[in-house]
């Protein structure tokens, strides 16, 4: 038994008063409200997977996702981080290489050219060839075979040309491709035709003979150059198709609750909208009138002095000129990216007639949740929180793997669920128990009651004392 002051407390009683208090905290624990089981690509092994986030979850979770995790089927925390989802283009690349072996060429009676060189092991299969030379103004026919063994030839090509017309204009072409169907074996063949032009010079000789003043005879002569087709080097290439980052992944979001009203005094038209929380990034009109340009200004609801008011997160033009061949519209407002549950656009009319305005629509990120899958296990996402920390993991893993250019696959979140009474661990009993107020409301109406009951025990004893 324990003293205190006058009054006693049993070893019993202060043992169930600690119990209370532990199953007050479990009980009052950082339980997330809801979840959404994830549908992933099939998989063979471990892979990058990202699961884009949608409405049902900006709804709910606060501001910077905090509250949200990845749990497996056991409800053990998973690894992930929350990053925007990128837009992405497909670019063709043409990557060039010289052959690493030195080919070997050998002139034909004909007056060509014929070339052959082999690929290593290792060098990739090219879409076609360059032969680079200092030269201008010529034109040569070009066949291409390919062999596996250097000995059985298939043509690549049967026809090319390669050309240099500077003398006329500013055109060249010194590369040969063939179709993609066609795949070059190791071994190339190059034949090109008369390899040695012979072209006729600019400077004309020309002789007079002449018997007294007048000419007698006069010969003119052509001076034919002989010059032969000089290649410096052979380069492969081929086409590459490459994913490029265009910028963040936009998409646009339903709003909702929609009112339109006409301020006559301040001349102004206020539209508020409401929206399920996700992050926007802009805020568009939706209008049929024609020919103007007004002043725009976006607006939040913040609370000051225990009221909501307005506040400007934006400011900026809408307009739409359409007059003959001048066609000009910009109904968007772009705001910084934020997550309200109601905007308000206010639009200044001064005395001209207030817009039509029809709806609003918005655009803003996407933003995705990215982890390491196990085609074992089955996963879902846990959200809806007022007293859960962000988790502090080591994504070291994932983040060299987004470093590295590595694109994730893609999953989707399904029907959204209530948990019951779940707990997410990962908190300090202490922690819980100091930040969850409805415990510390019990806690303080038990130590109230102890210390009634210890005052009137007091309050006895000096009474029997005294009489």
């Amino acid at each position: 038994m324990s003293r205190c002051y006058g009054w006693t407390i049993s070893a019993g009683s202060f043992a169930a008063i600690l119990a209370s208090f532990a199953t007050l905290a479990v009980a009052a624990g950082p339980s997330l409200k809801y979840f959404k089981p994830l549908a992933l690509p099939v998989l063979d092994k471990e892979e990058l997977v990202a699961v884009p986030l949608d409405s049902d979850v900006y709804e709910v979770t606060r501001a910077g996702l905090p509250d949200l995790r990845l749990l497996d089927a056991a409800n053990t925390e998973v690894t992930f981080i929350v990053r925007k989802a990128v837009s992405k283009r497909d670019e063709t690349i043409r990557e060039t290489w010289t052959a690493r072996r030195k080919p070997s060429a050998k002139p034909l009676d004909t007056g060509g050219l014929e070339i052959t060189l082999e690929l290593e092991r290792d060098e990739p299969m090219p879409n076609g060839l360059r032969l680079v030379s200092p030269q201008r103004d010529f034109e040569h026919r070009v066949q291409v075979e390919s062999s596996a063994d250097g000995q059985t030839w298939q043509p690549l090509v049967r026809d090319g040309l390669i050309f240099d017309y500077a003398k006329y204009i500013d055109v060249r072409n010194d590369a040969v491709k063939w179709p993609p169907a066609e795949a070059p074996r190791r071994h190339i063949r190059i034949t090109i035709d008369d390899v040695t032009e012979e072209q006729e010079s600019q400077l004309m000789e020309l002789t007079r003979r002449l018997r007294g003043d007048d000419v007698a005879e006069k010969s003119e002569r052509l001076i034919i150059d002989r010059r032969p087709f000089r290649i410096e080097r052979i380069e492969f290439w081929r086409d590459v198709i490459r994913e490029r980052v265009t910028g963040d992944l936009r998409a646009d979001y339903s709003l909702s609750g929609m009112k339109v009203t006409n301020d006559a005094d301040d001349k102004q038209t206020h539209i508020t909208v409401d929206s399920r929380r996700e992050p926007l990034a802009s805020l568009s009109l939706v209008t049929e009138s024609r020919n103007f340009s007004r002043a725009a200004q976006v607006e939040v609801e913040r609370e000051q002095g225990g009221q909501n008011t307005w506040h400007a997160i934006s400011s900026g033009n809408v307009s739409r000129i359409d007059v003959r061949n001048r066609d000009r519209t910009n109904l968007a407002s772009s705001v910084p990216e934020t997550r309200q549950a109601r905007y308000r656009l206010v639009i200044e009319n001064r005395d001209s007639a207030p817009l039509a305005i029809t709806g609003v629509s918005a655009r803003g990120p996407v933003y995705e949740v990215v982890f390491l899958a196990d085609p074992k296990v089955e996963y879902r996402v846990a959200y809806g929180g007022s007293s859960i920390d962000s988790p502090n993991y080591d994504t070291a893993a994932l983040t060299a793997s987004l470093g590295a250019g590595y694109t994730p696959l893609a999953a989707e979140l399904g029907e959204q669920g209530v948990l019951s009474q779940e707990v997410v661990t990962g908190e300090p009993f202490f922690k819980r128990l100091i930040n969850d107020t409805r415990l510390l409301t019990i806690a303080i109406a038990i130590l109230v009651i102890l210390l009634g009951l210890g005052l009137y025990q007091a309050t006895r004893r000096v009474n029997r004392q005294i009489g």
